[in-house]
């Protein structure tokens, strides 16, 4: 119960979110349930995933005393997760009102809708590396059989999402309210998962901060002249008109392409220990096993 309790905070913020939302307005629950599906995708397929495979990694290292080993993978694993989850969080805030209307409206489903649901996502899109630190995090207290520093940690995050709501249902106009639930909730989970950073480096010594934040910086440079860029292909291609479905379909995979373009050749330039590693990473991957041994 406490594990299941430690790993599924960001569910359980997501629930008492949507709950709420019922006290923002009638829609809110629907919208934040639409932006959250977004989320979710680039979420379970790399720090979900990343987490289920760390705890067995961490359970050995923890076992055979490699402190040491265990603090490079946690800085590898937080350097790689930036690189992926922080463009990708960029591009949602960038084209979040197109990805939306591509997907989405149709029938029942009006401009309107696609506004506020647009909004909701460019506001739980800075939470992809906010719900990643705790998947990275919190299998390393299981592995040291530390099941209740993330429990009490997380209480505390669920505490604190439910008052963040709170607040901003309270004061913000009626269309923002479900963008502040939304914000509340990743400001909830990057404090706890920085919580969790703070006790593993008391505990377990630094994974390399320096490094670290030298990553985050030059991504956070990428990532938004990535987003700078895949938006005004978007605002070229639709030159003031809203083309048909199949129209907008290709104006945003224009979009990406150029975004994604843009990024892998910022990244060779400023970020080339992360893309390397990564494409090693997949090569050793796509390789027989007969190969890789």
């Amino acid at each position: 119960l406490p594990a299941s309790i430690g790993l599924g905070i960001t569910q359980i913020n997501g629930t008492i979110s949507c709950w709420l939302a019922l006290w923002a307005a009638p829609w809110a629950p629907a919208v934040l349930t639409y932006a959250e599906h977004m989320i979710y995708l680039p979420l379970g397929m790399f720090a979900t995933a990343l987490g289920t495979v760390l705890l067995p990694v961490f359970s050995r290292q923890k076992a055979l005393l490699q402190h040491d080993e265990m603090k490079t993978t946690v800085n590898n694993c937080l350097r790689h997760l930036m690189f992926v989850m922080i463009p990708a969080a960029a591009g949602m805030i960038a084209l979040s009102t197109p990805i939306i209307r591509v997907l989405f409206e149709r029938g029942s489903f009006t401009p309107f809708s696609t506004e506020l649901t647009a909004r909701a996502l460019a506001f739980y899109a800075p939470g992809l590396f906010a719900f990643s630190i705790c998947k990275i995090f919190v299998p390393a207290f299981y592995a040291s059989k530390d099941m209740v520093t993330p429990l009490k940690v997380g209480v505390c995050s669920v505490v604190l999402n439910f008052a963040l709501n709170v607040t901003f249902i309270i004061i913000l106009p009626r269309e923002y309210k479900h963008a502040g639930i939304a914000i509340g909730t990743v400001i909830a989970e990057m404090i706890n998962g920085s919580t969790l950073a703070f006790l593993f480096h008391r505990r377990m010594g630094s994974p390399g901060w320096q490094t670290i934040f030298s990553s985050l910086a030059r991504i956070l440079l990428c990532a938004i002249l990535m987003a700078i860029a895949a938006g005004y292909v978007m605002h070229f291609l639709e030159a003031g008109t809203t083309p048909g479905l199949k129209g907008q379909i290709i104006n945003l995979l224009l979009s990406i392409a150029a975004g994604v373009g843009v990024y892998l050749f910022l990244s060779f330039i400023l970020c080339r220990n992360e893309l390397r590693e990564i494409y090693s990473a997949i090569r050793t991957r796509s390789q027989p096993a007969s190969v890789q041994d």
